[in-house]
């Protein structure tokens, strides 16, 4: 009887002290998640741990390791490329970061297929992560290279952020 009742008592205590977890990201959560973005929380910054962790996924992808650079580029110079790539895409509040894709090899078939398969990889990361994307792949790519001083050509621009939505939705809670 006292096995019994020291039993329940530590699977109660058990119960209370449990960490709680989040359920695990799956990848049509993640995919509602990634939707374009055009409005960004100007009060959040994008940390550099944060936006390596995103350009990091490409790391696992070896065609993507082969034919990219990934640029990570925050605050006035972020605002500097947007302004320079005199891109199409006009935000409500513009991201505090971007990254930047640049080929290593001349643009090709495959290449743009690659850059779809690496640009798709980072925005599911940055989802994961709680935050916000645009891809960003009409603009002004030799402004953009002289922006940033490159030799390599760049492809894509993935615009990164807290969206201001997800914002407003967690200080009400």
């Amino acid at each position: 009887m006292a096995d019994d009742y020291l039993g329940r008592k530590m699977e109660d205590h058990a119960s209370r002290t449990a960490v709680k977890r989040r359920p695990a990201a799956t990848l049509c959560g993640l995919l509602a998640r990634s939707r374009a973005c055009l409005d960004y929380d100007p009060s959040f910054a994008v940390r550099d741990d944060q936006l390596g962790g995103i350009a990091g996924v490409n790391e696992s992808i070896p065609s993507a390791a082969r034919l990219f650079r990934f640029r990570a580029v925050r605050s006035a110079e972020a605002r500097r490329v947007l302004e320079l790539a005199c891109c199409d895409v006009r935000f409500s509040t513009p991201p505090d970061a971007l990254i930047v894709v640049c080929a290593v090899v001349p643009e090709s078939r495959t290449v743009d297929i690659e850059l779809g398969v690496a640009v798709q990889s980072m925005s599911l990361r940055a989802a994961e992560m709680g935050l916000a994307t645009l891809r960003i792949d009409d603009f002004d790519r030799a402004a953009v290279a002289a922006c940033l001083d490159s030799d390599c050509e760049p492809l894509a621009i993935l615009a990164v952020g807290r969206s201001a939505a997800r914002a407003a939705t967690a200080s009400s809670r």
